[in-house]
């Protein structure tokens, strides 16, 4: 189950959990960030053209 306001993930247990966390957890994995060009030109739109 996602979180529909933030996503962190519900586990087995019913505990919540980041996303990044969560996958850890499951997966092995671990996750970076980024950040999309369309979030970037809405929050950064002095440094980001997004074109």
């Amino acid at each position: 189950m996602v979180c529909s306001h933030c996503n962190k993930l519900r586990d087995e247990s019913g505990q919540w959990e980041s996303p990044a966390g969560y996958f850890h957890k499951h997966l092995g994995t671990y996750v970076s960030h980024g950040i999309c060009e369309k979030c970037a030109a809405k929050l950064y739109p002095w440094i980001f053209d997004g074109h």
